[in-house]
C-alpha cells in the first residue's frame, strides 16, 4: 500500500520520469523501486567490468614495459601534456592519504566506445538517477562482450554473477 506522505518525501522532480511514463501513481512508484533495483544490478555488473578491465589493461601494460627494460608502464608510456596531467592526477589521487602512489589498480586508464557507456550508466545508478528509460539488455550485452574481449571466463563470470538479467525480467508494466 503506497503510503500518501511517500510522494512528497522522494520529490515530484525525482518522480517525474516515472509519473511521465506510468498511468497512476502506484505504478510510478513500482517502477521506481524497480529502477533502485536496476541500478544496483548496474553497479554490480559495471563493477566486475571496472575491475577486470582495469586489471588486463595494467598487466598488458607492464609486459609491454618490461620488454623495453622500463620499471613500470607509467614510464614507458608517451603520452601528449594532457595524458601526462591525467596521469598525474590519477597518482595524487593514489596517494592520498599516506597510500603508495605506484599502485597500478588505483590508476584507471580508458578503453573508449563500450566503457563510455557503461561508466555513464554507473554513475545514473550510483547518484539514484532514472534508467528505466535506458536499453539496459543493450548494456548488459555490452558489458559482457567487453569482458568477452578480455577474456571468455571473465564474461562467463559475470554472466553468472550478475542479476542484471533477473531483475530486467522483474520489471513492471508501465
Amino acid at each position: 500500500m503506497l503510503h500518501q506522505d511517500l510522494p512528497a518525501l522522494l520529490t515530484p522532480e525525482r518522480l517525474r520520469s516515472y509519473t511521465a511514463r506510468c498511468p497512476d501513481l502506484t505504478s510510478a512508484i513500482r517502477l521506481y523501486e524497480w529502477n533502485m533495483r536496476a541500478a544496483a544490478a548496474v553497479l554490480e555488473l559495471t563493477g566486475i567490468v571496472e575491475v577486470v578491465a582495469r586489471n588486463s589493461l595494467d598487466r598488458e601494460l607492464g609486459v609491454w614495459a618490461a620488454r623495453r627494460g622500463a620499471p613500470t608502464w607509467f614510464d614507458a608510456v608517451h603520452l601528449d601534456q594532457q595524458g601526462r596531467l591525467d596521469l598525474d592526477k590519477a597518482r595524487a589521487r593514489a596517494s592520498r592519504n599516506g597510500r603508495r602512489p605506484e599502485i597500478h589498480g588505483r590508476v584507471k586508464r580508458e578503453v573508449r566506445a563500450r566503457m563510455q557507456q557503461l561508466h555513464f550508466v554507473r554513475n545514473r545508478a550510483a547518484h539514484h538517477e532514472p534508467i528505466h528509460q535506458r536499453d539496459l539488455r543493450r548494456d548488459l550485452d555490452d558489458a559482457l562482450e567487453l569482458l568477452g574481449w578480455i577474456h571468455p571466463v571473465a564474461a562467463e563470470w559475470a554472466a553468472d554473477t550478475t542479476s542484471l538479467r533477473a531483475v530486467l525480467d522483474a520489471r513492471p508494466s508501465d
